[in-house]
């Protein structure tokens, strides 16, 4: 399963950093292959009048882009375990180390890093594997002059082509909106909204989810019903780790010393973090829902038990008085009186059924039946 794969993956990652110096990528780079594992980079340029789209094939190709005209760039970068790529990523626009490390690095939590040249921010992409579990994908933007650069730590056909951001392309590409009026600080902002966005739409998918466990939590008896509980629990959870960071990174986005985010955009950066702040509250909501599902769901198990138990109290609660009465004359004594009697048989079961009638009366009374 991807998410055991990915999981694995990051712990061999810290393991492989022990005494390593800091802003060393070779060691810290992705680990599934990565002869095999190589950077797909594709190239977005645009301004008001028209766009050009282009791969780059090998790394050397970084160094012959002009990166002083007036048109801004969107360098896409597919996979971060191709050393030789980041390196040379670093060393044409100036990254610090402590970035590139950061980059390759894939288990960061989200942040934002204002470096002076450029600004690095780190995100999490959800997506979800074979059995509905999320999982996350690493993704990582620089902030330059005239310049934008995507990392992402997908690299496998099916993920590049659920890439979050290729809304966000294709306006650019139809000249949808005003994104090719905007400076590369704008386009910034949009692929932080476009992750935001990602986590709405799942959310909504979550929420109908929520929604039914609620309207069937009094009825399901279904033992796999509970397990469907703990099974969105542990998506609330990767989904908090992923969006509680987004806070203080889209606060230190704004609060950047450089002047790389422009004062119109800075405004909807604030509109950024409202949203991020609605979707915290919607998570908190939707977790407190299934905790009270969950108690309701334990309670009801509980009940259906003690009243499993109850009846066979009941039943048994028949049986001990009729079963001490047969032990007793089911016993091989010789001088027993009432062995003798015609009619004693007949007696014993009239004894035992009037027990069972006066039992059944009392535990009537009584409301245990």
């Amino acid at each position: 399963m991807k998410l055991k794969n990915s999981k694995t993956n990051r712990r061999r990652m810290r393991s492989r950093k022990q005494g390593l110096p800091p802003g060393s990528i070779e060691a810290t780079a992705a680990v599934v292959a990565p002869s095999q594992a190589l950077s797909h980079v594709t190239v977005l340029e645009f301004s008001p009048t028209g766009f050009k789209e282009y791969d780059l094939k090998k790394p050397e190709d970084l160094k012959s882009l002009d990166l002083t005209d007036d048109v801004v760039r969107w360098i896409n970068v597919y996979g971060v375990s191709d050393v030789a790529w980041l390196k040379v990523l670093g060393e044409v626009l100036e990254i610090n180390a402590l970035a590139l490390e950061d980059i390759a690095t894939t288990d960061q939590r989200p942040r934002s890093e204002d470096y002076g040249k450029n600004i690095h921010i780190l995100l999490r992409v959800l997506k979800k594997d074979a059995g509905g579990l999320f999982y996350y994908e690493q993704l990582s933007v620089i902030l330059d002059q005239y310049l934008v650069v995507t990392l992402q730590e997908a690299h496998e056909a099916e993920d590049i082509r659920l890439d979050v951001l290729e809304p966000l392309r294709e306006r650019i590409r139809k000249g949808s909106g005003f994104v090719r009026t905007q400076q590369e600080d704008y386009v910034a902002y949009r692929i932080v909204d476009a992750v935001l966005d990602s986590y709405l739409v799942l959310l909504e998918g979550m929420s109908e989810s929520v929604d039914t466990i609620q309207e069937e939590v009094l009825t399901n008896q279904d033992p796999e019903f509970l397990g469907g509980i703990h099974h969105m629990r542990r998506n609330l959870i990767t989904f908090k780790r992923s969006i509680w960071p987004l806070r203080s990174m889209i606060s230190a986005m704004r609060h950047s010393e450089g002047d790389l985010f422009k004062r119109e955009t800075l405004m909807f950066l604030r509109d950024a973090g409202e949203h991020v702040e609605q979707i915290i509250d919607i998570i908190e909501t939707m977790n407190e829902n299934l905790s009270s599902a969950l108690e309701i769901s334990l309670t009801n198990m509980n009940n259906r038990l003690n009243e499993i138990m109850r009846v066979l109290t009941v039943l048994s609660a028949f049986f001990i008085p009729l079963t001490f009465i047969v032990g007793v004359y089911g016993m091989n004594f010789h001088h027993m009186p009432e062995l003798d009697w015609q009619y004693g048989y007949y007696g014993l079961w009239g004894i035992m059924l009037a027990m069972v009638v006066g039992m059944f009366v009392f535990f009537r009374r009584k409301r245990w039946l």
